[in-house]
């Protein structure tokens, strides 16, 4: 039996491919995206910048210059918790977009949180109301 829960997410769909399913992936903050979305630049190497001459050999990239990103959305389980988060992390405006979307949790990314695909109802609101609770 698949799980499907309510997830929200932090997203831009201006500075990252559109949120669907298909673009389900997560890298670390400020990565550069690969066109398709499925990969970052190597944050080991910068993009193959420092082959050959700090690093020979990119155990990360294998020398492509090109990492793969995780499977899944980077998001958190509840908004008290993408509050608390980027409270932590981020630098967050009143008018950013967060999605609120129900998915499958596929793992978890490099801070603990869960990594989720959305398979079912996505709606969107502000930062600053779901700050306020009008979420």
């Amino acid at each position: 039996m698949v799980m499907v829960e309510t997830f929200y997410r932090l997203h831009n769909n201006t500075a990252a491919p559109a949120f669907s399913a298909e673009h389900a992936y997560s890298g670390l903050w400020g990565s550069e995206w690969s066109e398709d979305g499925t990969q970052t630049r190597c944050h080991e190497c910068d993009g193959g910048a420092l082959l050959g001459s700090i690093i020979d050999n990119c155990r990360t990239c294998d020398n492509t210059g090109w990492e793969d990103a995780q499977y899944g959305y980077s998001c958190c389980w509840s908004g008290a918790d993408l509050i608390a988060y980027m409270d932590e992390h981020g630098i967050v405006a009143d008018d950013d977009q967060v999605v609120v979307f129900e998915g499958q949790r596929v793992g978890t990314g490099g801070d603990g949180e869960p990594l989720a695909v959305p398979t079912g109802q996505v709606r969107w609101t502000t930062y600053g109301a779901l700050r306020a609770g009008k979420e």
